[in-house]
Parts: structure tokens; C-alpha cells; sequence
């Protein structure tokens, strides 16, 4: 699935990678694992999206809101979160992408970082990185939707 999407072009110097991975285009760096089923399953876990942590803060906003055993130490363990769940995590992402698209500025959007300095750069540089969000939500929402029909689960693996 990774293969067909156009990965985003990122300045060396941002904090902010916004690329879907695969295991072996991981070089450095802190990732989180979107693992499409069960952790334990090897056929998921082949399948693996491997996300920039900072990234993957605009997606872990909508699971915070979704499935709230998350919220304590999902993001530095595992979870297993299931499929139905998952749907309401895509309308999340969806509103959190509309409110992106009228956005005039990067108010209104702190549940997205974790850490201050990404948070300052987003703001500082809104206009640029608004549109580089808005493109990743929609792929992972797509690559969410690919197997949100056939799989019962899909696991988050934190850092």
C-alpha cells in the first residue's frame, strides 16, 4: 500500500517528517508503528506503517479522543485498539483535517504536539506545513480504510 502513495517532500531541517515507511526505509530517528491487526500476528506485523513520532502526534490526537485507555501509556507501549474504534478515530482525523483546511492560523491545534519546540515550529511556519498535515492525514486515513474492512484490530506500537 506504501508504495503507491507519494511520499512528502520535507526540509532536512524541520523537526516534522511526514513520510509513510516502511520497516526498511527507517533509518533514525523515534517511530511509532501502525500494525494493521493483532502485534503478534507476522502477517500484520509484515505489513507495518512505521511514523515519525512528531508526525504521528496529529493521529495519536484523534486516538487520545477515541479510545481513552490510550491516554496513560499508549505512547510508549501497545495497543490494540480495535477496528470499530478505529472508524471513529477516521472521523476525528477527518474534522481535525477540515479544521486544518480553514485554519488562518496554527491556534487551536496544541492536542497535536508533544513536545514545545515542534509546537513552535508549527506555528512558526503554518502556512508551509499546513498543507504537508492535511496530505498526511489522508494518506493515513487511507491506509487505515484499506484494512479497516478486513481486519479486526490494528495495533499502535509506541516508542
Amino acid at each position: 500500500m506504501i508504495e503507491n502513495m507519494t511520499p512528502l517532500q520535507n526540509n532536512p531541517d524541520t523537526p516534522l517528517d511526514f513520510q509513510l515507511k516502511r520497516k526498511e526505509d527507517v533509518h533514525s530517528g523515534l517511530t511509532m508503528e501502525l500494525v494493521p491487526g493483532l502485534f503478534n500476528d507476522a502477517a500484520a506485523r509484515a505489513e507495518t506503517l512505521y511514523l515519525d513520532e512528531d508526525a504521528f502526534a496529529f493521529i495519536e490526537s484523534g486516538i487520545k479522543a477515541c479510545w481513552p485507555a490510550y491516554a496513560h501509556y499508549g505512547h510508549w507501549g501497545l495497543s490494540e485498539i480495535p477496528s470499530d474504534i478505529w472508524r471513529l478515530i477516521v472521523t476525528h482525523l477527518l474534522t481535525l483535517q477540515r479544521r486544518l483546511m480553514v485554519a488562518t492560523s496554527a491556534d487551536g491545534f496544541d492536542e497535536c504536539f508533544l513536545f514545545d519546540d515542534v509546537r513552535e515550529y508549527f506555528y512558526r511556519y503554518f502556512d508551509r506545513l499546513r498543507p504537508k498535515v492535511i496530505q498526511f492525514i489522508s494518506e493515513v486515513i487511507a491506509w487505515l480504510e484499506s484494512y479497516l474492512i478486513c481486519r479486526s484490530h490494528i495495533s499502535v506500537n509506541g516508542v
